[in-house]
């Protein structure tokens, strides 16, 4: 039981190390106009690809972890739970925000500055979780050690 709760949790850490670190050096390495789409404040399309690729690259790796640590199927199980309930708290955090139309963006705003300001589409609030627990499952499924067969 103890090894299940540390793989979720490491598997989780897991996945947010490297999310964290993927969007930091995105946000680093790209100025403000491929980050954004041009004088606002919603995310460029390939931020929105990128984060999709990210959520799901994190989350398998996540569960690989967690299924290493665990070695039981249910530790997968409850990481992409886990994901999921996390991911619906912030649907609600996020589906509470104004939809209203942004103010336009200026030219010479600060990389921190647009991000605090950054609108991200609920589709992709919804998605991001899905991706997640469906990454999380894969990548326990791989981090399981196989039982020996016995030949025929």
């Amino acid at each position: 039981m103890a090894r299940s709760i540390v793989g979720v949790i490491v598997g989780y850490l897991t996945m947010f190390v490297i999310v964290f670190a993927s969007f930091a050096c995105a946000f680093v390495a790209m100025g403000v106009d491929q980050l954004f789409k041009p004088g606002t404040f919603d995310p460029s399309t390939f931020m929105l690809v990128f984060s999709c690729a990210v959520s799901l690259i994190a989350a398998v790796v996540g569960g690989l972890v967690c299924g290493l640590i665990s070695r039981k199927r249910s530790a997968g199980l409850s990481l992409a739970v886990v994901v999921l309930v996390l991911g619906g708290l912030m649907y609600v955090f996020e589906s509470g925000k104004s939809a209203a139309p942004s103010e336009p963006r200026p030219a010479d705003m600060s990389k921190m500055d647009a991000l605090q300001r950054t609108r991200k589409p609920i589709w992709l609030t919804v998605a991001n979780p899905v991706i997640g627990a469906c990454g999380a499952l894969l990548g326990s499924s791989l981090g399981r050690p196989r039982s020996a067969s016995t030949p025929s």
